[in-house]
């Protein structure tokens, strides 16, 4: 009887593993943008060191932060703040490639943080992002299987 009542529950968390599994790691080993201040992209412009006292954990990865504002505004809404695609390159997700982006090579399009490998990169994806940011989603897509 206990078994009977609980399989569907067992069953869906297992399944919901299986698809978390499939996911690509995001990039920088667990550190949001490499230690880097997701709010300070969008706030100042340029990525600031976040500090190991401004520390928010989201989506298994550690956030930091330059101010407490910062991390209240990144609590608030971090899918806005957090860059697209993981922190994978745009360009080499658009080319069918999964490489981390460097998160001092940016760009913030649509009001969001696009991360790039190089300077180069940036430079393609700024000859064309909407053709860039397609391209890499549909990639996307087919990577995680959905």
């Amino acid at each position: 009887m206990f078994l009977r009542a609980f399989a569907p529950l067992l069953l869906a968390l297992l399944a919901a593993q299986a698809v978390r599994a499939d996911m690509p790691a995001a990039a920088h080993d667990g550190w949001g943008l490499a230690g880097h201040d997701p709010v300070s992209y969008f706030a100042d412009g340029v990525p600031r060191a976040g500090r190991a006292d401004f520390v928010v954990k989201w989506r298994g990865q550690m956030w930091h932060f330059a101010s407490p504002e910062n991390r209240a505004a990144f609590e608030a809404d971090p899918a806005r703040f957090a860059p697209r695609f993981r922190g994978y390159c745009v360009v080499a997700l658009a080319s069918g490639r999964l490489s981390p982006g460097d998160p001092t090579i940016f760009v913030i399009h649509g009001n969001q943080l696009f991360l790039l490998q190089s300077d180069a990169e940036r430079a393609a994806f700024l000859a064309d992002p909407e053709a860039m940011i397609g391209a890499a989603r549909q990639n996307w897509q087919n990577l995680i299987g959905k």
